[in-house]
């Protein structure tokens, strides 16, 4: 069993609870969120990745389709 950790599941619930305004403001986009806080909004799910390692060097955030 795979367990999340806490930070990471803070974040994944962030989008869930805040889903409709999310989708919204940024419908069609991949979100990059840390520390329940949207970061950017991109085009694709590469460039979400490749801006949130340049930003904190490792992986961990959280990135989702809105």
């Amino acid at each position: 069993m795979l367990l999340l950790e806490e930070e990471m599941l803070s974040n994944i619930l962030f989008y869930y609870q805040n889903k409709q305004v999310l989708k919204e403001t940024y419908g069609g986009k991949y979100l990059l969120i840390k520390d329940e806080k949207v970061l950017g909004s991109f085009g694709s799910w590469q460039d979400a990745c490749l801006n949130g390692l340049k930003i904190f060097r490792q992986d961990d955030f959280f990135i989702k389709y809105c």
